[in-house]
């Protein structure tokens, strides 16, 4: 998942572990990336 894996600015280890964990479903990880872009 590129979304998740590149932008992890400014993101927590924990964060980031949740983000790659959804990463494996489509809908939260979508949910995931447009809540990286809205915190971008």
């Amino acid at each position: 998942m590129v979304g998740g894996a590149s932008s992890t600015k400014g993101r927590s280890d924990e964060e980031q572990a949740a983000t790659v964990t959804m990463g494996t479903t489509k809908a939260p990880s979508a949910a995931a990336m447009a809540l990286d872009r809205a915190r971008a």
